[in-house]
């Protein structure tokens, strides 16, 4: 378990990274430990990625009614389960996602000869999700506490994508020193992982 000064300190490389101050990679414990250190971000997010959740699936659900109401016959949403199920599988996938990505990493650095910078890339990779989720959550708390509509939730939420897949891409080109283009490619791979364990976890709960 990190320290509280090794939190501190790998929280701020983060969001140095997220303004696209390369110095944030010096925030971080680029050791073995710190590799193994980093998935403690995993513990310190679950508590806002659990709620993010229930706002998730309101949404989805408000989403949903409205078009079973204007299409009754071909519902263009696809189902969504009951909410004990959905957290479930939310949960499966959040716990594959961390395992996951970095398995991944593990055999592109290999097959690329860049093994050196696995451990800094994944270091700083990890870290930096603490700043995703902490974009992430304004839009689905307003959401969630009916200060805004769907409309309200859903475009902050595009524009946020775009800054976090931007986040991403600078993460993997200030950790990996390759090409800003080359680096396209782990941004790729990461949504291509994700969208894998996500459908495949609700798949689980979907008759």
């Amino acid at each position: 378990m990190p320290s509280y000064g090794e939190i501190s300190s790998s929280i701020r490389g983060a969001w140095q990274l997220f303004v696209m101050d390369p110095r944030g990679m010096s925030q971080f414990n680029l050791s073995a430990v710190g590799f193994w250190n980093s998935f403690f971000a995993a513990i310190i997010l679950a508590p806002i990625y659990f709620f993010v959740l229930l706002a998730q699936y309101k949404l989805n659900r408000e989403v949903q009614k409205i078009d079973l109401e204007q299409n009754p016959a071909t519902p263009t949403v696809a189902q969504i389960p009951d909410l004990s199920d959905y957290l479930l599988a939310q949960g499966i996938a959040y716990v594959a996602l961390w395992a996951a990505f970095p398995i991944v990493m593990l055999w592109a650095t290999r097959l690329i000869n860049i093994q050196d910078k696995y451990i800094p890339f994944v270091v700083a990779y990890n870290w930096s999700t603490v700043a995703v989720m902490t974009v992430y959550l304004p839009p689905f708390a307003l959401y969630y506490f009916g200060l805004v509509g769907i409309v309200g939730a859903i475009a902050p939420l595009l524009s946020i994508l775009l800054v976090v897949v931007i986040y991403r891409w600078y993460v993997a080109y200030a950790a990996l020193g390759l090409p800003a283009v080359a680096c396209l490619g782990f941004v790729t791979l990461d949504f291509v992982v994700s969208v894998i364990i996500q459908v495949g976890a609700n798949a689980l709960f979907i008759s």
